[in-house]
């Protein structure tokens, strides 16, 4: 590893203690513990973007998400850090997450294709949080698919905030990005891709999804 690795692992790791601490500060004042998770889940899904440009090696960008699917599988069998958990235990959720993160950037790593990477971790970070929020608060219209019960509310706030993640994921590699069109039209691939999912699969199954298709067509 180089000197610029060894820098952008100490900076991500202070980064995500501070987002982990600003969620359990939080569930100890009290708020609801879905959006202690969604602080958790958007701001290190965000700091995917840093991470591109950090680190000199792939693997070294790696190592902390690698090492967090472990530790949040111990985190999801103890109960440890209630702010980073679902009420349901069988949401494995928190361990396809830095899965995902470890995967994209490996395989998307070099600049003409770092975009895929920008694109799949946003959609998840930005596009599910949105899909969550606004479907538990303001989803009206629901509808159930793959046993799955989703709201259209929630399901439009993830097509917009994942339109959003493909513009910045254009600005990410060497190339430029996707056209109009085509970000409206994988946008809405995002939203059917996560309708039917659950137990946490939409942190495996979007990103990889979107990530494909912004490879394919950018």
């Amino acid at each position: 590893m180089t000197p610029r690795d060894w820098l952008g692992l100490w900076i991500s790791l202070a980064v995500i203690g501070a987002v982990v601490a600003t969620s359990e500060v939080l569930r100890a004042r009290g708020v609801a513990s879905d959006l202690t998770r969604k602080v958790v889940h958007v701001g290190i899904g965000t700091w995917s973007i840093p991470t591109l440009f950090l680190f000199d090696h792939a693997l070294a960008a790696i190592i902390l998400p690698g090492l967090f699917v472990l530790v949040n599988l111990l985190i999801h069998v103890t109960g440890l850090l209630p702010a980073l958990q679902d009420e349901d235990r069988s949401n494995l959720g928190t361990i396809w997450f830095p899965l995902s993160y470890a995967l994209l950037l490996w395989i998307f790593w070099e600049p003409s294709e770092r975009g895929a990477a920008a694109a799949g971790l946003l959609a998840m970070a930005w596009g599910d949080a949105s899909a969550s929020i606004v479907g538990r608060r303001w989803g009206r219209h629901r509808y159930t698919i793959g046993g799955t019960r989703k709201s259209l509310e929630g399901s439009g706030a993830l097509v917009l905030a994942t339109a959003a993640a493909l513009v910045v994921a254009g600005w990410c590699q060497t190339g430029g990005g996707l056209s109009a069109g085509w970000i409206a039209a994988v946008s809405l691939a995002a939203a059917a891709i996560e309708a039917p999912c659950g137990r946490g699969l939409d942190n495996l199954l979007l990103p990889g999804g979107v990530a494909a298709l912004f490879h394919l067509l950018s």
